[in-house]
C-alpha cells in the first residue's frame, strides 16, 4: 500500500469538492468519484475510512448552508 498515492488521491478529491453545493448533481458526482477511488485501491479499508471522513465533513458543511 502506497500511502503517499492514497493521500494524494484523497486530497485531490477533497480539494475538488471542498466548495460544497446543495445540488443532487454535486452529491451524485461525489458518490461516483469516491467509489472509483475506492475501487482503484481494491476496497482497502484505510482508503474507505478516509473517504467516509471527507464525505461526512462535506455533509456537515453542507448542512450549514441551509
Amino acid at each position: 500500500m502506497n500511502y503517499f498515492d492514497i493521500y494524494k488521491a484523497v486530497w485531490e478529491f477533497h480539494k475538488k469538492y471542498s466548495k460544497v453545493r446543495d445540488s443532487s448533481e454535486y452529491w451524485e458526482q461525489i458518490d461516483k468519484e469516491s467509489r472509483e477511488i475506492l475501487e482503484g485501491y481494491h476496497n482497502e479499508g484505510f482508503v474507505r475510512d478516509l473517504l467516509v471522513m471527507i464525505v461526512m465533513e462535506l455533509e456537515r458543511v453542507g448542512k450549514g448552508l441551509k
